[in-house]
């Protein structure tokens, strides 16, 4: 495999985690795992932050 594949691959996957994390899937399959409600709403509040805060700023155009 050469360099090129292995960064789509890990982009792919890192995606992949990201959208499992962001969708109702995680908090589900936490809850067959046998998470508490309250567990289940700090699992989605952190995915919420993570989110939020891994967002970048807008880049400011100059005037």
């Amino acid at each position: 495999m050469n360099a090129f594949m292995a960064v789509v691959i890990a982009s792919m996957l890192s995606r992949l985690g990201y959208q499992m994390a962001r969708s109702p899937i995680l908090p589900r399959f936490a809850q067959d795992l046998g998470a508490s409600p309250e567990l289940l709403g700090v699992i989605v509040a952190a995915s919420t932050i993570t989110a939020f805060s891994s967002n970048f700023p807008p880049e400011r155009s100059p005037m």
